[in-house]
């Protein structure tokens, strides 16, 4: 058997996630995209989510979700944050100034800061619709 120290969680890390992002189908009901992260150690972290669907389909995605909204909730399931159109985040601004908009105005996004904990972010449509959307998550430094 091979023992890998940094699986056990007795060592602490020395890296963290730059970015992730994961592309998939949002069906109705239940049928959601959502991924998670972990912030790890004793500081916060900002994190920017996005959820895109209508930007996709500039980039010739078919069946592209028409008007995806983002959900971060905790390890609880309690819902920390939503949005439905990244412009209307209380964060936008500061979404714009970094160059992180989303293509699309009916796409969504969220700056959070976030403790340490576990985190799922979930996309669904607005109206219910279905369609290919993909969830982005990017530390900010």
């Amino acid at each position: 058997m091979i023992s890998d120290p940094t699986l056990d969680g007795s060592s602490p890390l020395t890296s963290n996630f730059a970015n992730f992002y994961v592309r998939g189908f949002v069906g109705t009901a239940d049928e959601i995209l959502s991924g998670g992260i972990v912030v790890r150690g004793t500081a916060t972290e900002q994190v920017l989510f996005r959820a895109l669907g209508s930007d996709l389909g500039k980039s010739r995605i078919a069946n592209s979700l028409a008007n995806p909204v983002l959900e971060v909730r905790d390890n609880n399931g309690v819902l920390l944050a939503s949005n439905d159109n990244w412009q209307d985040s209380p964060q936008s601004e500061e979404i714009s100034s970094l160059g992180l908009t989303p293509g699309s105005e009916t796409d969504a996004a969220l700056l959070l800061t976030l403790v340490p904990g576990n985190y799922i972010a979930v996309v669904r449509d607005a109206a219910g619709s279905t369609g290919i959307a993909q969830l982005e998550t990017k530390e900010l430094r």
